[in-house]
């Protein structure tokens, strides 16, 4: 095994449909037994294809085994979607672009300008961003937020400067319905994302966030409670809509005033979110331990150790290659590439 692969635990799909088969199996069956709309929409053209063992898979995981609740969700996630017709929106993987990113923005513009010459218009809808995207995207800083896919057998990265973000703008100009609207369009992609790595490498994948606090000062959080409050509210709507999708949560460059306050703002967010919080060790730590580590002799069993025990978490989710110099790896591009324009298939 590579070393870039080494630290990918990602358990196998195969296993995990024989260890909770009869659970998968008993949340089917109450599918089917609800009368008022869970057999309806289950059996609606080929939503029985879509609503599968591995579909159902991340209701039981996320339930702990729990049959009922586990039905419910899924009941509850087959309404939401129906409304919402997000089995009639398409791939949307092409579409997730980068906030701040003037480059990306670019590249969009480049492609629907393309496919604009040669009248293709139902092309060029696929590619248009994203329901609210260029609304909170005028509330961004450069380089504000990277959403990418670094390795394309692994999981989903966002990487958030939250200091790049106009709090108060968005709380201003966006109502709380456009900005659940966003979410609920960008969950979707994202899970189509990883529902699609997840079905081609047999591995059940799943979303990392790296939220850096880096530029963030208690002053500005504090005054923009507005912003957090109805983050936090959205991500409580739609947590149960899209099961075992974010895996970890890293903070980097952790502020000295977020202990004080963290038991504060951990309040306002589901508890399965929280219990996903991390936190990254300062950068110098890494550096320190790297260059330890390569002051040693090469065949050195211990070799490497020291600083790839401190990114191990991390590493679960993103090789050392691919993960930023400025967050302890050895990836050197700044800016980073979309999950957008890997999958416009434009180039």
């Amino acid at each position: 095994m590579s070393i870039s692969n080494q630290h990918d635990n990602r358990p196998f799909i195969s296993d995990l449909l024989v260890k909770h088969s009869v659970a998968i199996e008993a949340v089917r069956s109450r599918i089917q037994a609800d009368t008022n709309i869970g057999k309806e929409l289950y059996n609606k053209g080929d939503n029985a294809k879509r609503y599968d063992d591995i579909w159902i898979l991340r209701f039981v995981l996320s339930h702990k085994g729990n049959v009922k609740p586990a039905a419910k969700a899924a009941i509850r996630t087959m309404k939401f979607r129906e409304d919402k017709k997000l089995n009639e929106v398409g791939d949307l993987r092409p579409r997730i672009q980068n906030h701040g990113d003037a480059i990306d923005r670019d590249r969009l513009r480049l492609r629907l300008s393309k496919l604009s010459s040669n009248r293709s218009k139902s092309r060029s809808m696929e590619l248009k961003p994203l329901p609210g995207f260029a609304l909170y995207d005028s509330f961004c800083g450069e380089h504000c937020t990277f959403q990418i896919l670094p390795d394309t057998n692994r999981g989903l990265v966002v990487i958030c400067d939250a200091g790049q973000i106009d709090m108060e703008g968005v709380i201003q100009n966006m109502t709380e319905e456009a900005m659940t609207e966003k979410y609920i369009y960008l969950k979707e992609a994202f899970f189509q994302v990883a529902d699609e790595v997840t079905r081609r490498t047999g591995q059940l994948t799943k979303q990392m966030n790296l939220i850096d606090l880096g530029n963030v000062t208690w002053k500005e959080l504090n005054r923009n409670r507005a912003y957090v409050r109805r983050d936090a509210k959205c991500a409580k709507a739609l947590e149960d809509y899209y099961p075992q999708l974010l895996g970890t949560s890293f903070i980097a460059n952790s502020p000295a005033w977020l202990s004080g306050v963290w038991s504060v703002f951990r309040s306002l967010f589901p508890k399965r979110v929280v219990e996903k919080v991390d936190f990254l060790p300062p950068l110098e730590k890494i550096i320190r331990a790297r260059s330890k580590s390569s002051s040693r002799s090469s065949s050195s069993s211990s070799n490497d150790a020291d600083h790839l025990n401190l990114l191990k978490p991390i590493l679960r989710y993103i090789s050392e290659e691919h993960l930023p110099v400025r967050y302890g790896g050895r990836n050197e591009q700044w800016p980073l590439p979309s999950i957008g324009s890997i999958y416009d298939g434009l180039d």
